[in-house]
């Protein structure tokens, strides 16, 4: 998240940051399934929902192209 503070907009940035809030994650994000995601967004309002999974696979997408993740 650090680095997309430098690469996009404050208002984008507190947003990510906020919705990242809504979930939580621990451990090593390749351990993370998309079973896990689900379990974790389903009690979200719809809208949140949607919002917080667009974060996770921008998030995703970027941490596969800087090698830190295997598979999204």
């Amino acid at each position: 998240l650090a680095q997309a503070k430098t690469n996009v907009r404050e208002r984008t940035y507190d947003s990510y940051e906020w919705l990242l809030g809504r979930v939580d994650f621990t451990g090593d994000a390749n351990a993370i399934s998309t079973r896990t995601i689900t379990e974790k967004v389903k009690d979200l309002a719809p809208s949140v929902r949607q919002h917080v999974l667009a974060v996770l696979k921008i998030m995703f997408r970027w941490a596969i192209s800087e090698g830190l993740v295997r598979t999204s």
